[in-house]
């Protein structure tokens, strides 16, 4: 189980368009109802498209970890490279 991220960058005329997907996945402490030797699993995802401005940080959402309750942000940063 884990995390997983996608991140497409696409250039257009208004700027930077970014399509990500953050996909996180973990084992519950909970049994599965009708066969408790399968174990349940929690999963999370956000998928989103974003214009994006160079310099500026961008949060693309937040996940919830199921099992602390704590949140991660997940956040992007466009930089031009020379």
């Amino acid at each position: 189980m884990g995390l997983s991220i996608q991140a497409t960058p696409n250039a257009c005329a208004d700027g930077l368009h970014l399509s990500s997907k953050v996909e996180q996945t973990s084992v519950a402490d909970q049994k599965a109802a009708l066969s408790p030797q399968d174990p349940v699993v929690n999963q999370t995802v956000l998928d989103a498209t974003s214009n994006l401005a160079l310099d500026k940080p961008q949060v693309l959402g937040s996940i919830e970890t199921p099992a602390s309750g704590h949140k991660q942000e997940v956040a992007v940063i466009a930089e031009l490279v020379k």
